[in-house]
């Protein structure tokens, strides 16, 4: 197995609405590490994700801790872009949100793409892990990453790195 670093982004301005990561081939997986905050007034926004510049045909199953402490709740939905909670503007200047977005196997055209992504507001706030499923056969050739409400926050950063095959050539390792 091999790790290599693909991209790194730090957001130095206020306007950069979504960022489209779509210059990778030739790795087995990929792994997405995010820093992110938005400019929404309030104190948080939504991450979402689209698959080659789509939401149709995906499905995600979602667990949500809250920010009262309880368990948190189960969800499902359909055609969903929602990718997990951002710190936004009226969060301590301080906070950002850390996004985890693991690929297994993109470049398939035989099978369905999952997204295993894990991400924490902070220790005492939001945190959850969501399987979304997409349900196309088609290689996956981008994935952009976009606040609902609101631009991304200077300072933001998103990297992605590439991981190939195990040394057998067929392993997937996630």
């Amino acid at each position: 197995m091999a790790v290599e670093l693909i991209s790194h982004l730090e957001i130095d301005n206020t306007t950069t609405a979504d960022v489209t990561l779509n210059s990778f081939s030739g790795y087995t997986d990929l792994l997405i590490l995010a820093s992110l905050r938005s400019q929404r007034a309030d104190v948080t926004d939504f991450l979402d994700l689209y698959p080659n510049g789509t939401v149709g045909n995906t499905t995600s199953t979602y667990a949500l801790k809250t920010d009262n402490g309880s368990a948190g709740s189960k969800y499902t939905t359909d055609a969903d872009s929602f990718c997990g909670y951002i710190a936004a503007a009226n969060k301590d200047s301080d906070k950002f949100a850390t996004v985890k977005i693991y690929v297994s196997d993109y470049a398939n055209v035989g099978t369905h793409k999952m997204f295993d992504v894990a991400y924490s507001l902070d220790a005492d706030t939001r945190a959850g892990i969501i399987a979304k499923k997409w349900s196309n056969t088609s290689a996956l050739t981008s994935i952009t990453l976009s606040p609902t409400y609101d631009n991304f926050a200077q300072y933001s950063t998103i990297t992605l790195y590439g991981i190939t095959a195990g040394s057998d050539g067929t392993t997937t390792v996630s």
